[in-house]
């Protein structure tokens, strides 16, 4: 500008005055052809100054009347997956007119268009800012401009397609190429001090601009991005779901420079502050990242910028050699296609597509120049603008791990307006502000393997359901009818299938996720990249982890709901072997006796205690059941067994074995509190284990929490770092899963190695030593033709005995004086064996059932005749008291009901355990378990053993078969049996919680919580079933 002769400052001819604008800057003179340029070209001044936000979050009273910004809710990805737009429901604000724009662009637009050397550097600069602040929107008069100016102009930078020699590179022409580039030579480590002529370190400069254009220099990108830890005094670093207060020096040598170290960092930003941090609006800095590849052989020397590229002679970074620089693509999430498409808004979505994707070279902070117009207070602008999330992708090249892609650097802009920010309205005056660090890599080849696994293991599932229905079927069908298809047979395999589904799935996780742990987290070379971890989506690589975990919990919760099932009803009775001792004094006391155990003494031979003085009350047993079988005669078999069992019924007596009224009266009854102790005890053992659940679990929160364990899954590939972060899904799966194993594992070698050899037996074998010195076997059916018996006669004739004699007896069986504990007519290979599992034709089912259909029968009627009773009583106005003994009447005679059928019971058991009864249709046979029935569980084949015995196979007939349990299958019955599949699912529990709150103590209390639940329903449920199988009173139990 000219001064005049008036004083006043004035243009030279062939220019126009420009206005100042307070706050930004004074007058100006621009050429006017040029101006008359950019009227012809269709961006004259006026056309450019007019800003549209389309980001802007309102108050919830302003957004229901504000204008939206058109943008879809949703994204359809290539693979047809849907994602949720990061742009939908965001308002859009037009008309805004921008005072900084108005005021640079005039300067910028005609000093770039008519281009003289390196002096007109900054103007281009400043014209490619403008674009910037205007989000590269295609029909923002900046970047028409530009785009018309980089179209015509010839050159390119070292071959840069759309970056010619006198204009800086703002947008790329070909951004598949730009993502796709292996231009990159350097070779990464993890470490690079085992790793030669490798770097462990990432190293990324900024060149910076000021909004007039003015090149500010190139520095280390350290702490740029967390720029609003300046405004906000008390900034707060997330890491997952847990925090902890920080300040800003934490970033000034962030750990993110350290290569294969993805992070998150999110702070808490004052808004208020970006309005009013004490510069004007023309220190808006400018930014165009650049990677340095150390070994690249282009290394400029001594380089800086010329305001167009990168050459000359001073030396911004000081390096030993030389430092190559390429530039780095720009990702704006916010950009808008002229067709208003937003082809950059699936930028998060791991394996979106790219081919669409526009990027930039140059980014910003935070605008606090496009919203400053006439409508704003002073010095404060009407909307406020910052990059609300900034994510480094490093993408490693498919033939190699170790070199990466060009790094791409991700911005998503949010827009507040300056009222809300500072009236704090609906906490719109703060926000969280993210970087993040991500690294990538082709997964494919994993994930074709993992498919591959996952295949077998469902294979093998699919075939273990089926083993299992097999075996199923040759344990539970004995006629045609029972073997057809039905709901129930169906459920069955359902269930088996998501059993075997449950294993399956865990173990394929657990090996996937090993091997991320194991060639990430323990290797100095680049083996493997962690699959990106994308919170905000549902459809990331570990959302597959979280699917997988979450249907093995469903299949396991169905098979703990078939153990609590299959446990629960198991039809149980104690057999008592014990003999009566002594007379009675009387007859009299006798006949009371016998009126109160309700023996009506209607029993078999007398042969019964001939056999009990000669072979004791094994034998006596037999015979007494055997008498009782053989006394229905011609009858045909299956009448014979319901007839023995009625018989039993009418005539058994405590002893089991006498017949005769007459002896009966000399003997007293057998006490019953050793079948109650059994009972209880039986109860107790129900839920005991190897492994404590609830030790386990504690020690695993422990380790994680106060070991700091939990930090060994953050995706930093250095294991020995246990610095708190973001902890990634894969990791965390990995090193819960082997901390419980090691947990496990120790306390089942201390069981097996150490208390169990030299401490105190199993529960199970102390279980039976004590029924043996009772004299309490133990009858126990999960299916309707299987089950276990633990045989548990002691070789002594009385278990009611003092303590001496009980000492004296057992030592009597140390010193082999009296025989072994073992069964009558077993093999002899078998020694004192005294668990068998049994395999039961019908015809034993069908007599043992009868029993208890009689007990209900019975007792249903005495409940009718007790109600027709009460109701007679009622109307006879006979009062409380009559009632009352109504109810002691039908108790008792319910006990007494309860007695004789439990008698009569067990009767027909020890005739079945200890003889051969083929003449009523019960045969049996021994059998050892072959190696491969060990291995696949799989039963005997009942109609071959029919045939071997000679035994018709009918509904009458059958031959039960006697497996010894040498491994103790029995304790499948109980928690014992079933240990592993309790703490798999209270595992699948801990790994699901902890998957989606990254909170080891939370997964740990649910594991237990709901541990604790099956224990307590399993010992309820378990209760009841035994009150109602065995016929013992229920107040008995405790």
């Amino acid at each position: 500008m000219e001064l005049s002769a008036s004083g006043e400052c004035s243009c030279p001819s062939g220019s126009t005055r420009v206005a100042g604008v307070e706050g930004v800057g004074a007058d100006y003179c621009v050429p006017t052809d040029g101006l008359a340029a950019l009227t012809t070209l269709g961006v004259a001044p006026s056309d450019a100054s007019s800003v549209v936000f389309r980001a802007v979050e309102l108050p919830a009273a302003a957004s229901a009347a504000a204008a939206t910004n058109d943008a879809p809710a949703s994204i359809t990805l290539s693979t047809g997956v849907v994602v949720s737009n990061p742009l939908a429901g965001l308002a859009a604000v037009s008309g805004v007119t921008s005072l900084p724009v108005r005021y640079h662009y005039p300067r910028a637009a005609t000093g770039c268009l008519s281009w003289r050397g390196q002096a007109s550097s900054p103007r281009c600069h400043a014209l490619a800012n403008l674009c910037v602040l205007a989000l590269l929107d295609p029909a923002a008069a900046p970047c028409i401009l530009f785009r018309l100016m980089a179209a015509s102009r010839e050159g390119a930078r070292a071959g840069w397609q759309g970056w010619t020699r006198s204009l800086p590179l703002l947008q790329y022409a070909d951004p598949a190429a730009a993502l796709g580039s292996t231009a990159l030579t350097q070779e990464m480590s993890f470490d690079d001090t085992v790793r030669a002529a490798s770097e462990d370190t990432i190293r990324v400069v900024l060149a910076s601009f000021a909004l007039n254009g003015t090149f500010l220099g190139l520095v280390p990108m350290k702490r740029q991005l967390a720029y609003c830890g300046s405004a906000a005094p008390a900034a707060v670093a997330l890491s997952g779901s847990t925090s902890s207060r920080t300040g800003v020096s934490d970033f000034d040598d962030p750990e993110w420079t350290r290569f294969g170290y993805g992070i998150t960092m999110a702070v808490g930003c004052n808004l208020a502050g970006l309005l009013r941090d004490g510069s004007d609006v023309n220190s808006t800095v400018f930014y165009e990242p650049y990677f340095v590849d150390v070994a690249s052989s282009l290394a400029l020397s001594k380089a800086t910028t010329d305001g167009s590229g990168l050459s000359g002679t001073s030396a911004p970074l000081s390096a030993d050699p030389p430092l190559a620089l390429y530039p780095m693509p720009v990702r704006i999430v916010n950009y808008r296609a002229a067709d208003g498409g937003t082809p950059n808004a699936d930028a998060y979505s791991p394996g979106a597509e790219t081919g669409d994707d526009v990027l930039s070279r140059r980014f910003f902070l935070y605008d606090r120049v496009s919203g400053l117009s006439t409508a704003s207070a002073a010095g404060t602008p009407q909307i406020l603008r910052y990059a609300r999330r900034l994510v480094l992708s490093m993408r490693a090249q498919d033939t190699s791990r170790a070199k990466l892609l060009v790094p791409v650097l991700t911005v998503e802009y949010r827009e507040r307006r300056a009222d809300d920010v500072v009236a704090d309205t609906d906490g719109l005056g703060r926000d969280e502000v993210e970087f993040r660090v991500l690294y990538e890599a082709e997964q494919s080849q994993y994930w074709t393997a993992a498919v591959v696994m996952f295949a077998i293991g469902q294979t093998l599932a699919v075939g273990f359901a089926v083993l299992r229905m097999f075996n199923w079927n040759r344990r539970s069908v004995r006629t045609t009818e029972e073997g057809g298809l039905s709901l129930i047979v169906l459920g069955r395999f359902l269930v088996y299938l998501a059993h075997g589904y449950a294993h399956a799935a865990f173990w394929v996780a657990v090996v996937l996720c090993a091997y991320w742990f194991a060639f990430f987290k323990l290797q100095a070379r680049v083996f493997a990249l962690l699959p990106e971890d994308e919170p905000a989506l549902t459809q990331d690589d570990y959302e597959t982890l979280a699917v997988v975990l979450c249907t093995a919990l469903a299949g396991q919760l169905l098979r703990g709901g078939e153990l609590m099932y299959e446990q629960c009803t198991v039809d149980v009775f104690f057999v008592d072997w014990e003999k009566p001792r002594g007379e009675l004094a009387s007859a009299s006391a006798t006949v009371d006796s016998d009126r109160r155990s309700g023996d009506a003494g209607a029993g078999g031979g007398g042969d019964a205690d001939a056999d009990e003085e000669e072979g004791g009350s094994a034998r006596g047993g037999a015979a007494g059941g055997d008498a009782a079988l053989r006394s229905s005669g011609a009858r045909g078999a299956a009448s014979r067994a319901s007839a023995g069992g009625a018989a039993a019924a009418g005539g058994g007596g405590p002893g089991g074995g006498r017949a005769g009224k007459g002896e009966k009266d000399k003997t007293p009854p057998v006490s019953v509190w050793r079948t109650l102790f059994m009972a209880n005890e039986w109860s107790e053992l129900a839920t005991e284990r190897r492994i404590s659940v609830p030790l386990t679990f504690a020690l695993l929160a422990v380790v994680l929490v106060s070991a700091d364990q939990q930090w060994v899954a953050t995706p930093r590939p250095n294991a020995d770092d246990l610095s708190p972060g973001q902890v990634n899904p894969a990791l965390q799966f990995a090193a819960a899963v082997f901390w419980f194993l090691i947990l496990v594992l120790i306390q089942l070698v201390w069981v097996w190695a150490i208390a169990e050899r030299f401490i105190e037996p199993s529960a199970t074998l102390r279980f039976v030593d004590l029924c043996t010195v009772a004299k309490i076997s133990i009858v126990l059916l999960d299916e309707r033709y299987h089950g276990f018996y633990l045989h548990c006669d002691a070789p002594y004739d009385f278990a009611d005995a003092d303590m001496s004699q009980l000492v004296l007896s057992l030592s009597d069986e140390a010193g082999t004086v009296r025989a072994g504990r073992g069964l009558i007519g077993a093999p002899p290979d078998s020694g004192d064996a005294q668990a068998f599992e049994l395999f039961l034709p019908q015809v034993w089912r069908r007599t043992f059932d009868s029993y208890y259909t009689r007990l209900d029968e019975e007792l249903a009627a005495r409940a009718r005749q007790a109600g027709a009773a009460s109701a007679a009583g009622a109307r006879g106005g006979s009062g409380g008291q009559r009632q009352s003994a109504l109810r002691a009447s039908v108790d008792r005679d319910t006990a007494v009901l309860k007695h004789r059928t439990a008698n009569a019971i067990a009767r027909f058991i020890k005739g079945f355990v200890v003889k051969d009864q083929r003449a009523a249709g019960l045969s049996r046979v021994f059998r050892e378990r072959s190696y491969l029935q060990r291995f696949f569980h799989t039963p005997p084949d009942i109609e071959a053993e029919n045939q071997t015995t000679g035994q018709r196979r009918s509904a009458d007939e059958g031959v039960s078969v006697f497996m010894l349990d040498r491994e103790l299958r029995i304790e499948t019955l109980i928690f014992r049996g079933v240990e592993w599949d309790l703490l798999l699912l209270a595992l699948l529990i801990f790994s699901v919680v902890q998957f989606y709150t990254a909170d080891p103590v939370l997964g740990a209390f649910l594991a237990i919580l709901i541990d604790r639940v099956f224990v307590l329903v399993r010992q309820e449920w378990g209760r009841q079933n035994l009150a109602a199988k065995t016929l013992v009173d229920d107040r008995f139990l405790i």
